[in-house]
């Protein structure tokens, strides 16, 4: 009978299936970190983010948006519930295919290569500093709006502050580990759940149906065009299925969750919210929803407080609004510890700045999370209206759109890869979500061509502004474009012994670049890194064994760790080994007649292999 202490100790197969790993799938089911993050902890986190400030806020604004003003707004709502649905699909394959913290940054370094995606991803992360801390302070902002409705209080000062004093709880919350975590977002997910089934239930039994009829439509360009700005409201409403895959490492079976609860929430919410919506139009008529907006002041920002009191009275108004902020606060929650991971990442794989990379003793990213709300709370001391709607603008070129290229350069080199979830019907989302996302960006408010606010102008402005400190992080680091490419060959013979297996690894990922480039030309090359990815094997379970001897907690966690490493450790041994016989092949068939060796194999089944580097053990 195994022992406990033999349940964790791993021996490397010495037969021909030595990458195969028939034994580490039942290992990583049986040993989840408890730290992690559920199937259902992540469906609420998702949740949170996207039914925050979305349906209580938002559905003022989308009504009069459009021209003329009217129901008919909610076809550009469904035109963003369309487009993000397709992305989920996106979401969910590249989220399986790589599930590491990091989200576009991780997808696009990954699927455009070691120059193009370094760039492309610099860029996300670059805007994300910005953004990230604006979307969180958006949120705190209406916390106060709505606050408002109760102290009828309407200052500038009222609002900041009250903003201010709730960033500064909610980080204190997130300082902690993540179980915590995980359990305070499933206890928010539950009240905002009440709210919204008691927002859909009260408006659909009180249905005014003149309230749904359409005012006439003059100039049908002009609205056709304005539907891009509801479409705009509802982008910002719906994203949020994303959110567990900017965690990925938080996660528990990662390749299984991602997908299921981006596509979930995103499928299930987009249809409640489309509810939510219906439901306040069917009792408000739109004519006063609208004129909230014309006649500007806090009252359109506390839309669900006004459709409590006209329903039920001044009372519940006031306990609904109560919970309208808990729910706020709940998206918020969920935002920045989503947002907090993506740098810490990156900074971990040194990606961008080292400051990013710090860990608390307790294993969550503390400089990263305490920037995300030093800048939150900064933010909400500023008038958000404008920069917001040039964050989304940016958002749509280096997240959205930027991931839907990155999935098709990914599918067009790598047709054979090995794919925990395929997106259906492929590539029909990807085109919708590119058309739809699309027809969103060049509707954005921009002056040069309509003389509206320059939000356009603004967003292309600050990606132009990334480009240069992109620039000037590869200078520092006399990388690409200013130095060695990252896909460069090392020879391990001149690695010093310290360096030990992260050295190797390091090595590895470089060669696996350049075979991904097609730069690699010989057999020999491809031999000498199956050679080097068996030595990592090994080693690693040394490592591990070692680990288990010690019996700690610590261990545990380590081993699980470097479990999860040798998974893709050996899908690249697996896909060598193909590699090889290929080769082997096309160069038998070459001297049958008289031709030169072909390498025509190695190009067509060219891989995305990444070993990550190994980490000093503690």
């Amino acid at each position: 009978m195994a022992t406990e202490e033999d349940k964790f100790r791993l021996v490397p197969d010495e037969d021909e299936n030595e990458f195969a790993g028939e034994h580490e799938t039942d290992y990583e089911t049986d040993t989840e970190d408890d730290h992690k993050f559920t199937l259902i902890q992540a469906i609420a986190l998702n949740t949170l983010m996207m039914f925050g400030t979305g349906p209580f806020i938002t559905i003022p604004f989308c009504i009069a948006s459009v021209e003329p003003a009217g129901p008919q707004a909610m076809i550009g709502y469904a035109i963003a519930g369309c487009a993000c649905l397709c992305d989920s699909f996106v979401w969910a394959e590249l989220g399986a295919l790589y599930p590491h913290s990091g989200g576009s940054y991780v997808y696009l370094e990954r699927c455009l290569g070691p120059k193009w995606g370094t760039l492309m991803s610099f860029l996300f992360l670059w805007q994300l500093l910005i953004t990230g801390p604006m979307e969180i302070a958006s949120g705190f902002i209406a916390c106060a709006q709505y606050l408002a409705y109760i102290t009828e209080t309407y200052t500038y000062i009222h609002h900041s502050f009250v903003a201010f004093g709730l960033c500064i709880t909610c980080i204190l919350l997130l300082y902690r580990d993540m179980k915590d975590v995980g359990e305070t977002t499933v206890i928010l997910w539950i009240g905002m759940i009440g709210a919204i089934i008691f927002t859909v239930i009260a408006g659909f039994s009180h249905v005014q149906p003149g309230n749904f009829d359409m005012p006439p439509i003059p100039n049908k360009m002009a609205f056709i065009w304005s539907l891009g700005n509801a479409a705009r409201f509802g982008i910002y409403d719906f994203t949020g299925y994303y959110d567990v895959n900017l965690i990925g490492d938080e996660v528990q079976n990662p390749r299984r969750t991602i997908p299921v609860a981006g596509i979930v929430t995103c499928s299930i919410v987009c249809v409640v919210y489309f509810l939510t919506y219906l439901g306040v139009l069917a009792y408000l008529p739109w004519q006063d929803v609208v004129k909230l907006v014309e006649e500007g002041g806090d009252s359109a920002a506390f839309i669900m407080s006004i459709f409590c009191e006209k329903m039920i009275g001044k009372g519940f108004a006031i306990f609904f609004t109560l919970v309208v902020i808990y729910c706020i606060y709940g998206s918020c929650f969920s935002l920045m510890i989503g947002f907090a991971q993506i740098p810490y990442a990156a900074a971990k794989n040194g990606m961008f700045f080292k400051k990013f990379a710090h860990e608390h003793e307790d294993g969550f990213a503390d400089n990263a999370l305490l920037f995300m709300g030093f800048f939150a709370c900064i933010f909400c001391f500023v008038d958000l209206g404008l920069v917001i709607e040039g964050m989304m603008t940016t958002n749509l070129v280096t997240m959205f759109l930027a991931n839907s290229v990155a999935l098709v350069v990914h599918r067009r080199n790598y047709p054979d890869h090995e794919r925990p979830y395929e997106m259906p019907c492929y590539p029909f989302p990807v085109i919708v979500q590119v058309i739809m996302f699309g027809f969103v960006f060049i509707t954005s408010d921009n002056y040069i061509v309509f003389g509206q606010a320059p939000l356009l102008e603004f967003g292309l402005l600050f990606l132009l502004l990334g480009v240069g400190a992109f620039l000037l992080f590869q200078k520092r680091k006399k990388a690409w474009p200013f130095g060695k490419s990252p896909a460069e060959r090392m020879d391990t013979v001149n690695f010093p012994p310290a360096m030990g297996s992260r050295a190797r690894a390091r090595y590895i990922r470089q060669m696996m670049d350049k075979c991904r480039s097609g730069d690699a030309a010989d057999i020999e090359g491809v031999d000498t890194v199956m050679t080097d990815v068996k030595g990592v094997v090994h080693e690693m379970y040394t490592m591990m064994n070692k680990m288990t001897d010690q019996k700690s907690k610590s261990a545990d966690a380590t081993t699980r760790r470097m479990v999860s490493m040798l998974d893709e450790v050996r899908s690249m041994g697996l896909e060598l080994r193909g590699l090889v016989a290929e080769i082997k092949k096309d160069q038998a068939e070459s001297r049958l007649h008289m031709g030169s060796p072909s390498m025509d194999g190695l190009r067509q089944r060219k891989s995305p292999l990444v070993c990550p580097q190994a980490e000093p053990l503690h």
